[in-house]
């Protein structure tokens, strides 16, 4: 499935359904916002995304525990998870996503076992399920945060498309058919 229909499903199963998607995003820079809001009427569905780029937006923008950054550090799964929280709670949105990751060229600052194009995503589908996942990527820094921003819309995507009826579920909502 293209990239385009997969952001048209998210779009017709929120919209139809009066959810709402917001995003926490680190090592994207804005670019899974810019890919949902490429498409005409994702201010129906798309709360918002806070780019908390480093650790205190993270903590001031995403209400990410200081304690936390500095125990776990920014590249992390936990953090990304957090991030989808905070993003979902901040925005008042149903579902959120959380991507956080080490783009780099090099490594400063991360911790062992985090390598460059290590990206941590997260799918709240509420406060208690979460979906998560890392995958490592390679190539230019650019590539790996455009390869990353995908990965969320593909990972946004597989999560609604095999969750509908526990989504619908959780928000006591009957599926609209198109």
């Amino acid at each position: 499935m293209k990239n385009n229909e997969k952001i048209n499903y998210i779009h017709d199963f929120l919209t139809k359904n009066r959810l709402k998607l917001s995003i926490g995003e680190s090592i994207t820079g804005g670019k899974i916002s810019a890919i949902i809001t490429d498409f005409p009427g994702a201010s129906d569905y798309f709360r918002g995304g806070i780019v908390s780029y480093t650790k205190i937006a993270k903590k001031k923008l995403l209400k990410v525990s200081a304690a936390k950054l500095r125990h776990l550090t920014a590249y992390n799964e936990e953090i990304a998870v957090l991030m989808a929280l905070g993003a979902r709670k901040v925005l008042g949105a149903h579902i959120s996503v959380g991507v956080t990751g080490l783009a780099g060229p090099n490594r400063d600052n991360a911790p062992d076992g985090v390598e460059v194009g290590d990206v941590f995503f997260a799918i709240a589908l509420n406060r208690h399920k979460v979906i998560k996942k890392k995958i490592s990527f390679s190539g230019s820094r650019e590539e790996i945060r455009n390869a990353s921003a995908l990965a969320a819309i593909d990972l946004l995507y597989e999560c609604i498309s095999s969750n509908e009826d526990l989504i619908l579920r959780l928000y006591k909502r009957k599926w609209v058919k198109g």
